[in-house]
Order: structure tokens, then sequence, then C-alpha cells
């Protein structure tokens, strides 16, 4: 089981961007979104394994955002609370789970069998992640 906290905000990933360019149609991502893709790549990597996690995985992840603005004094007191607000969780699952196939945490996020996200505010924005190889057969699901 991996287990680690990434002091980084994640951004979500957005659909690719199209742009005609000497008549030919390219595809990209806006700039901000590959190079907070590029920074978590970079932050992550210290905590892969020394090979590529093969099988069935399991993926928890913890996207904890900062306060906003709106948010009263009690609600802050209380340490942490929901993020029902954009962007949203799959979006920013996409970004994740991309960086740590980049990372090297696994070969493809196609082994991905079983995730749980939760999206929180919180005073130290980052994410959380665990992820471990799945053992049985789906007995007892």
């Amino acid at each position: 089981m991996i287990e680690f906290f990434i002091p980084f905000e994640v951004k979500p990933k957005q659909g690719d961007r199209s742009a005609v360019v000497n008549g030919h149609v390219r595809h990209y991502q806006p700039k901000k979104v590959t190079s907070n893709a590029n920074a978590l790549v970079l932050l992550s990597k210290q905590y892969r394994p020394t090979a590529p996690l093969v099988g069935p995985l399991r993926l928890e992840l913890m996207f904890y955002s900062a306060w906003r603005k709106a948010d009263s004094k009690k609600v802050r007191a209380a340490g942490k609370a929901w993020h029902d607000t954009k962007p949203d969780w799959d979006n920013m699952c996409k970004q994740l789970c991309d960086v740590l196939q980049s990372a090297g945490f696994y070969a493809n996020d196609s082994q991905l069998a079983d995730i749980s996200v939760k999206k929180l505010r919180t005073d130290s924005p980052g994410v959380f992640v665990r992820l471990g190889v799945i053992s049985g057969n789906g007995d007892g699901i």
C-alpha cells in the first residue's frame, strides 16, 4: 500500500482545445493544465514504487481545496468541510490518474478497478493518495 500527501492543489483536466494551424487542426491542453500536471508528476515521483504496480488496483483520493472567502469562521473552525462546488471530482481524478501513470505508479490507468474520491475544504490544500493492489478474485463485492 502506498500512501502520501502532496501539498499542491490539483487543477482539473479539461477536454482538448482545438485550433487550425497552417490549414491543419491541432489539439492541445491549455498551458495551465499541463504545467499543473508537470508539477504534480515531479512532486509525486518520490513516492513511486521501484516497479509499476501490476494487476487490479484500488485508489483512494482526498482532494483538499482552500477555503472560500464566503466560508464563515464557524465553518472554518470545524477544520474541514465538504467541497460541493466546481471543479468536478471526475475531472480532478482524470488529471491525477494521468499524473500517477506518467510518474510510473502503474502502466495504465485501466488497471484502476476500485476508486474512492472525496472533496473537502481545509486550511491545507493538496491531495492525499492511497494506492494498492487488490487481492482476491472479486468475491464479496
